[in-house]
């Protein structure tokens, strides 16, 4: 386009030179000689012919391209009626997908905590190379893959910070676990399988180890049948201490749960590893007994 505007202009300062008369090619009223009429009209057509010659080096010396404006197209907008009412889509963003904890695009591997490496150094010593860990401490959750970290999310965990259920909590109803004390989720070593609960979201991974009289432990999908324990505000917030709220199940993300349906074996026990709250006993509960 500067090119172009650069030719114009040379060509105008050409014309302008080579016709000193072309300022007074307006035609006024005369009463001349129909002769000198003809002159005049020679002399306008002579210009226009100038004109004409200016406008097609101007064409042949700048591409039509640089001479177009760029022109944009807004695409036709898409219908949503999975709620009724169609809405426009023109405007909306479409979703990207992303990993289990909402974030969008390639993800680096999750960065450990020292208690976190510890406690899968320990794991290897005992030939889990894949395994999940919950570290209570930190509420997270975490995957690993040969040995390595593949994925972390927030995880919710029971209201105490006790790492040993109480004595006796095995053979209690649900109904009489009301105290702040008895809601623990134990640290140590286990496994979960699949398990279904639909007033839990569903499919989930039940801790194998852990049956009471009528419940178990479970890791399962954001539990929101209490509205005023604000789970699913809690599972954003970085507050750790916001993360210890569940009666001793360890609560994720829908996408996280999901997510971890799809990596773990269909069937069989998996490894894991839920941290003590305090990093010195991480030994006392995961390293290999010597004889």
């Amino acid at each position: 386009m500067v090119r172009a505007v650069a030719l114009f202009g040379a060509a105008i300062v050409v014309l302008a030179l080579g016709c000193p008369g072309a300022q007074a090619a307006a035609v006024t009223k005369t009463k001349a000689h129909p002769a000198r009429v003809t002159v005049i009209h020679a002399e306008a057509a002579h210009r226009v012919g100038v004109h004409r010659e200016v406008a097609r080096a101007i064409v042949k010396a700048a591409p039509v391209s640089a001479l177009k404006m760029p022109s944009y197209r807004v695409p036709a907008p898409a219908i949503d009626t999975s709620a009724g009412a169609p809405t426009s889509l023109a405007y909306r963003v479409p979703p990207s997908t992303g990993d289990a904890s909402g974030a969008t695009g390639p993800q680096p591997p999750p960065v450990l905590s020292d208690q976190e490496s510890e406690a899968s150094q320990m794991a290897a010593a005992r030939g889990d190379r894949d395994f999940l860990m919950v570290d209570k401490a930190r509420g997270k959750i975490i995957l690993f893959e040969k040995s390595q970290p593949v994925f972390a999310g927030p995880a919710l965990t029971g209201a105490s910070l006790a790492d040993r259920l109480p004595p006796g909590e095995l053979t209690e109803k649900f109904d009489n676990l009301n105290a702040r004390k008895t809601k623990v989720t134990p640290a140590g070593r286990f496994t979960v399988e699949r398990g279904y609960d639909k007033e839990l979201g569903g499919p989930l991974l039940d801790v194998s180890e852990i049956r009471g009289k009528d419940w178990g432990i479970a890791i399962h999908q954001v539990y929101l049948g209490t509205p005023s324990e604000r789970r699913d505000a809690r599972l954003k917030s970085p507050t750790i201490e916001d993360k210890h709220i569940s009666f001793g199940c360890i609560n994720v993300t829908r996408a996280a749960i999901q997510y971890l349906l799809r990596k773990l074996p269909e069937s069989g026990p998996f490894p894991l590893y839920v941290l003590p709250e305090d990093p010195s006993r991480t030994a006392a509960y995961f390293a290999p007994r010597t004889s």
